[in-house]
């Protein structure tokens, strides 16, 4: 089966009502530096602009947060965020849906850390330190369902044709103490996860969740759970637990080639696929019975050169198309990230497929863009 094919079953689509939805959810998406504020008025950068080279890219699929921490008390959606510079999640997902693209929401929520510092908070069971309850994030992700899932409030006031979110992603790299309150802890993110989960289901039975993207590198956190011991607490007692796992591959690029390059992140993709067959059994074909979604991977320029890093794509894809994508169970397949920061601060900075000037305006394309765009429109 085709991987388009593939990800069209996996997300439910199927055959195209009147009014309904149209198109698979493409092999290749994206994500941005600036997520979820892409189309904030008061910033420099054209967001509008990046999401139509997106389109013409042949992008189907684009990852952004949704955050609670955005909303009032009353989640609110279709109003303009007093607390996050007049952020409106009606506009992305208007304008996704208007390029015939789909929006990949990662459920989150930020709040002051230490020193006053904006970090991801977590919620806790009782809701202690002011930190969101979980069943208040849980209501959370049901209201984002109810707006923008199949048959959605939101689609009736489009104005286009709809693309409702069918996958939800919960957090981002919660196996790193930083994403999840300074202290990770599987056995916590499993017990949230579960309760989103099931408030998802309960407003669209086929939703799927996915586990947010898990990490290798420790990025000099000293809380850390290790990617097979997450899955084995996710998977503790129940082996459906989840509908799908996230996994974030980066490698480093100092001085590897473009095998090399593609070698390390197929390696991090077969090590959770082995992961997966341990802790929840294989499928009737030997490859695992969730799927392995790449919600970010890239390599920034300040590590290894524009072309180097243009091949390392290429010869990934390559491996995907050869049978790991099969192998693995691989679901899309997402770059972190569409364009560079403005801001040359360091090595997450430049991990754009496009250039970006010091006004935050669109540089222009990186040789591996033209790479990206082949394979997003070949499947």
């Amino acid at each position: 089966m085709a991987a388009a094919s593939v990800l069209a079953a996996v997300l439910g689509a199927g055959p195209a009502a009147a009014g309904a939805d149209t198109g698979a959810v493409g092999a290749f998406g994206l994500n941005d530096l600036r997520s979820d504020g892409i189309l904030l008025r008061n910033a420099s950068y054209d967001g509008e602009a990046d999401l139509d080279a997106a389109r013409d890219a042949g992008v189907r699929l684009y990852r952004a947060r949704l955050r609670l921490d955005c909303l009032g008390p009353d989640l609110d959606f279709a109003k303009p965020s007093a607390t996050c510079h007049g952020l409106s999640y009606d506009d992305l997902v208007r304008e996704l849906a208007a390029r015939d693209m789909a929006l990949l929401p990662i459920l989150i929520n930020f709040g002051a850390g230490p020193g006053g510092a904006y970090v991801p908070v977590p919620p806790t069971p009782d809701g202690a330190g002011g930190t969101p309850t979980r069943e208040r994030f849980a209501a959370f992700a049901a209201a984002a369902a109810r707006r923008y899932g199949p048959g959605g409030t939101f689609w009736a006031t489009c104005g286009c044709v709809p693309r409702p979110v069918r996958a939800w992603e919960v957090w981002n790299e919660q196996n790193n103490g930083w994403w999840w309150g300074g202290s990770a802890s599987a056995e916590d993110y499993a017990g949230v996860f579960r309760d989103v989960r099931a408030a998802l289901r309960g407003v669209d039975p086929a939703a799927r969740a996915v586990v947010g993207g898990v990490v290798w590198d420790r990025n000099g956190q000293s809380s850390f759970v290790e990617p097979d011991a997450f899955v084995a607490a996710l998977a503790a007692g129940n082996a459906n637990a989840f509908d799908a796992i996230a996994i974030h591959p980066y490698t480093d690029a100092r001085g590897a080639s473009p095998e090399q390059l593609a070698g390390a992140a197929a390696a991090f993709t077969d090590l959770m696929a082995a992961s997966l067959r341990r802790h929840t059994g294989p499928g009737p074909d030997g490859a695992p019975r969730q799927q392995i979604w790449i919600t970010e991977m890239g390599w920034s320029d300040t590590d290894a050169a524009p072309d180097t890093i243009a091949q390392g794509l290429a010869q990934f894809v390559a491996r995907l198309d050869g049978g790991l994508r099969a192998a693995d169970n691989v679901g899309p397949v997402l770059w972190y990230m569409l364009r560079d920061s403005g801001y040359k601060g360091g090595r997450d900075d430049q991990l754009g497929l496009r250039l970006t000037l010091p006004t935050g305006a669109d540089g222009g394309p990186k040789p591996a863009w033209d790479v990206f765009a082949a394979a997003a429109q070949a499947h």
